[in-house]
């Protein structure tokens, strides 16, 4: 559906980041019943691995409270935090460490 990229270190959402959340809630709002909807939270390698997974977790669990907020019942969202364990791009350059920094969206039953 869409990503949301975050800067090093963060997971503030951007604020030109909301619209696409508002975006992404209302397609959300149409996976079939019993579905779920998994968030998927990324950082790019800089920092130590276990500092990784507890910011790709904090990126999955703001955006889940996002959705929350934009009416996205609860239950229908998990979240998971991957680290720098699926990269999108390389982390040799800084706009493939920005690609990496990064939520997703996947149905998950």
């Amino acid at each position: 559906m869409a990503v949301i990229n975050f800067p090093t270190g963060s997971a503030q959402i951007p604020p030109d980041s909301l619209d696409v959340i508002r975006k992404s809630g209302e397609a959300i709002k149409w996976v079939p019943p019993g579905a779920r909807v998994e968030i998927s939270g990324h950082t790019d390698n800089t920092g130590d691995t276990a500092s990784n997974l507890t910011l790709s977790q904090a990126r999955a669990d703001a955006i889940k409270g996002a959705l929350v907020s934009a009416g996205v019942p609860s239950d229908m969202l998990t979240t998971k935090g991957y680290g720098d364990m699926k990269p999108r791009a390389t982390n040799d350059t800084e706009f493939g460490r920005y690609q990496n920094r990064r939520i997703e969206y996947a149905v998950v039953r």
